[in-house]
């Protein structure tokens, strides 16, 4: 499996850097109009440095760069977005989300997440999961490898093989009820074979 979160995207927000560095703002270049309070307005034509670039005056700015990249700054440290309405996301290639602190997605109805090729959740800490109800459909192989493992329910527990199964311990093992124990074979049943 590619390891999509490893890799770099030299498009990103974190490698987009502010096109007037460099520009010397020269009047036959560059249009920019400030206003009172210190807010502006820039066009550039400069050659290799062509941007549009909106900024408010406490640092806050959208960009658009000479390659087509939209850069979108919030010097304030918060930044939302609302719509009103259905919207969505495409994006064509590579696409990294990079928080440097906690995150959280709350979703108020339904949520489907759809994955044509491989997917891999790594988690350094404790990973939980809590649900009413939890179906999970494997098509062809489940593997679940642990230092250690335990299964509890708190009423019944099923366990079924469509064709084999086999309990093995490379150790002590122990099979216990707290009422009734039952082993049956359709066959026959073999302690020690």
């Amino acid at each position: 499996m590619t390891d999509i979160a490893n890799k770099t995207n030299t498009q990103s927000l974190e490698t987009l850097k502010d096109a007037r560095e460099g520009d010397d703002g020269k009047v036959a270049d560059t249009w920019r109009h400030r206003s009172r309070s210190g807010n502006v307005f820039e066009l550039s034509d400069k050659n290799g440095k062509e941007h549009v670039t909106l900024q408010h005056r406490s640092g806050s700015l959208i960009q658009m760069q000479p390659d087509g990249s939209v850069r979108l700054v919030s010097s304030a440290g918060k930044m939302g977005i609302e719509i009103n309405g259905e919207g969505y996301l495409t994006v064509t290639g590579l696409y990294n989300v990079v928080v440097n602190g906690d995150a959280g997605f709350r979703i108020s109805g339904n949520a489907d997440w759809q994955v044509d090729g491989d997917m891999k959740v790594t988690v350094n800490g404790t990973y939980s999961i809590a649900a009413k109800n939890m179906t999970t459909t494997i098509a062809e192989k489940y593997e679940l490898t642990a230092d250690n493992m335990s299964y509890q329910s708190a009423d019944n527990a099923i366990f079924t093989a469509g064709s084999k199964m086999y309990v093995g311990s490379t150790g002590s093992a122990k099979l216990y009820s707290g009422d009734t124990l039952t082993i049956v074979g359709d066959t026959k049943i073999d302690m020690n074979p």
